[in-house]
């Protein structure tokens, strides 16, 4: 094995592992990033399938909170076409869209379901189920601000002392299923109470011209490759977390075949906390520590990209994107290539939509999953069925905390190693921004404890 020596190695060229090596190249230290695959980005980079640009995972990307702010600071160029308006498509075939206003979404959101409701009802001739929309802001409002106890009972059962209406609920959910990947009967009330607050602080959502991995590129050319020093090799998967008396002293990673040895002073991990205890090894770390990561679990989220000869949602051109309430699977549809004609062929457009699976507790068939997606597809979208077809589906799978249990610490046992990233996310935070949050203050720290 020959040794090269760092400041700082990350492991994972993921937003988290990315905006903490950029933060600590920027600030002086000599810099190394592994990435076991051959792109930049994790769940926030670019794949190209049949000639379209497809995401891996992040599609719109939050602007004016910690990510935005790294690419500023840095110096780096975040190229983003902003999406202005946002729509709730409720219903099946005959789904409008309503447009949400800047200020008010949520209010907005359940008049529409009580005119739902009302329209309802007199088709089936039973009394309407109504929101009292006053009554269940002032206590949402309440909650955000931290005034309105919540017991920790699950937000759907919260939501159900003030309403019964069903399309509120559905409304509810797909909001945090987009945001969480959970269902309002899996996650608690206060939970989702620091959601709706910490979201505040988001100015607006863009989209990624040429595809997330331009952008990731964008935030590591110049910072790490040539200030400092520092490295990014990708194809390089991390295999060991050096260890010596309780303390980081290092990685070994898998280069061109042979095993090299990398000294560092800081270890920062972006491969989740459970694949980080592999790489220390359990000898290491205490029993405590041992059994919070334990609790982490694998929560799915399904990604599908539809290509096709005609637009499917949004067809007028509108650069948002639909919340999609009352689905089978699906929560979420952002026409992509009214943003960007550079994501998909000449004379093709491309959609990409989100959704969730029943319950994380549940073993995922992927079979099911395909097909219940498709029928969605099918429901929603007329257009689908006539010019329109999958070129990608998944389900990926992230390790998060329970619902209501104690969050991951970012510090280990282990000292001068660090975890950033999806599964040590602060209670009301999700997605990029999570990610780079987690970023910023873990270099902060070690600027404050490792000195140059």
């Amino acid at each position: 094995m020959m040794d090269r020596e760092y400041d700082v190695v990350v492991i994972g060229a993921g937003v988290g592992g990315l905006c903490a090596a950029v933060l600590l190249s920027h600030w002086g230290y000599k810099t190394l990033v592994v990435e076991s695959t051959d792109r930049l980005g994790g769940r926030c980079s670019t794949e190209e399938v049949e000639g379209f640009k497809l995401s891996t995972g992040a599609v719109a990307l939050h602007r004016g909170g910690a990510f935005e702010e790294i690419y500023r600071e840095v110096g780096a160029k975040l190229d983003l076409v902003d999406m202005p308006h946002q729509f709730y498509r409720i219903g099946s075939i005959e789904g409008e869209n309503y447009e949400m206003p800047a200020k008010g979404a949520i209010p907005a959101m359940l008049d529409i379901a009580n005119s739902l409701e009302t329209n309802r009802a007199k088709l089936l001739g039973h009394m309407a189920k109504e929101v009292a929309v006053g009554k269940v802001m002032n206590f949402f409002g309440r909650g955000v601000r931290g005034e309105e106890k919540a017991d920790d009972i699950t937000f759907r059962d919260w939501l159900a002392k003030y309403t019964e209406n069903e399309m509120a609920h559905k409304t509810f959910d797909s909001m945090v299923c987009n945001v969480t990947s959970y269902h309002t009967y899996e996650v608690t009330a206060s939970e989702m109470f620091a959601l709706f607050a910490g979201m505040g602080t988001y100015a607006a959502l863009g989209i990624s011209p040429q595809g997330n991995e331009e952008n990731m590129k964008s935030l590591a050319k110049g910072i790490i490759i040539e200030k400092n020093g520092g490295d990014i090799w990708v194809g390089c998967p991390a295999k060991r977390i050096i260890v010596k008396n309780g303390v980081a002293k290092g990685i070994i990673i898998e280069k061109n075949g042979a095993e090299i040895k990398i000294p560092s002073r800081v270890v920062i991990s972006n491969v989740g906390p459970k694949n980080t205890v592999q790489l220390v090894g359990a000898e290491s770390l205490d029993k405590d520590y041992l059994d919070l990561v334990s609790k982490l679990n694998p929560v799915g989220m399904i990604l599908v990209h539809v290509a096709s000869d005609r637009p499917l949602c949004l067809e007028d051109g509108e650069l948002g994107g639909a919340l999609l309430i009352g689905l089978r699977r699906l929560t979420s549809a952002f026409p992509l290539t009214n943003f960007s004609r550079d994501l998909a062929p000449i004379g093709k457009h491309l959609l990409y939509c989100v959704g969730s699976p029943p319950s994380y507790l549940e073993t995922v068939n992927l079979d099911e999953e395909l097909e219940q997606t498709t029928l969605d597809l099918k429901d929603q979208f007329p257009e689908y069925d006539k010019s329109g077809k999958i070129i990608k589906f998944e389900v990926v799978f992230q390790d998060l905390p329970q619902p209501g249990r104690v969050r991951i610490p970012r510090e280990t046992p282990v000292e001068n190693l660090f975890n950033v990233g999806d599964g040590v996310q602060e209670l009301g935070s999700g997605g990029t921004s999570a990610a780079a949050e987690s970023a910023r203050e873990v270099a902060g720290r070690v600027r404050k404890s490792i000195k140059l």
